[in-house]
């Protein structure tokens, strides 16, 4: 399993890593990080 800390890229770009990595998990350092991320979209 691939983890892709996601403080850096936007929500977007992880989604696309994620298209490419069945496997692949999304994780954030922080949890504000995330309500940020979903917020914006």
């Amino acid at each position: 399993m691939n983890y892709y800390i996601c403080d850096h890229i936007t929500w977007k770009k992880s989604l696309s890593l994620l298209k490419n990595d069945m496997n692949g998990q999304r994780v954030y350092s922080n949890l504000w990080q995330m309500t940020r991320d979903v917020e914006k979209e």
